[in-house]
């Protein structure tokens, strides 16, 4: 097994999970996603040309974070990898900035140029590994809703993902399934986390199937 990580929607869990999984073992994780000085590679670099219309083209694409994360990957060779965010946390960097940056094109027309974008990192991925497992923190909307609506205090993207909810809902499906379609030698489990109950049995889980 060479990568972890655990994906899901804001709310879901993910950043208390981490806690408790450093507090009770010696896993090491990689540093979270940033799109700071994060220098574009190769692969992502006819994106940028391409779209060159866009108001900012490397955020409103995602890019940077792009970046960030397979920096990550060719930065740190400790095997396994855990990382709090993954493949799968991409495209909502994408979406996000396309809102946040106003782009003009129809969103029908960016989902094309946003799903290219995702299968050519999807390509780019496998060459970092070969057994990934992607564990997916799942909550009922509802209640997703209510943790973030009680975040005390909001950034941009929460209220982002509170404003266009159902479009979230969607990209989560969309993205997953593609990536399990390519990436079919990896491992996609996922885990009920809504309760402190379900918490200590991710954890179980989790530590159990990264001994594998």
């Amino acid at each position: 097994m060479n990568i972890i990580t655990l994906e899901g929607l804001k709310g879901t869990g993910k950043s208390t999970l981490v806690e408790h999984l450093k507090k009770n073992t010696s896993f090491f994780f990689a540093p979270k996603i940033s799109k700071e000085k994060a220098v574009l590679p190769n692969f992502l670099l006819p994106f940028k040309e391409k779209y060159s219309y866009f108001n900012r083209v490397e955020s409103s694409l995602g890019l940077k974070y792009y970046a960030g994360f397979f920096n990550i990957l060719s930065t740190y060779s400790q095997r396994p990898l855990f990382l709090e965010r993954g493949l799968l946390s991409l495209p909502f960097y994408a979406y996000y900035g396309y809102y946040y940056n106003s782009e003009s094109i129809p969103l029908n027309h960016y989902d094309l140029i946003a799903t290219e974008v995702f299968q050519t990192a999807l390509n780019e991925y496998k060459k970092y590994n070969h057994e990934s497992t992607f564990f997916i923190l799942e909550v009922e909307p509802s209640i997703i809703k209510k943790r973030m609506e009680d975040r005390v205090d909001k950034i941009h993207s929460d209220t982002f993902f509170l404003d266009y909810f159902a479009l979230c809902l969607n990209i989560k499906k969309r993205f997953e399934n593609f990536t399990q379609k390519s990436l079919s030698s990896s491992k996609f489990i996922h885990l009920k986390n809504e309760t402190p109950e379900d918490l200590n049995r991710n954890l179980d889980i989790i530590i159990n199937e990264s001994k594998n």
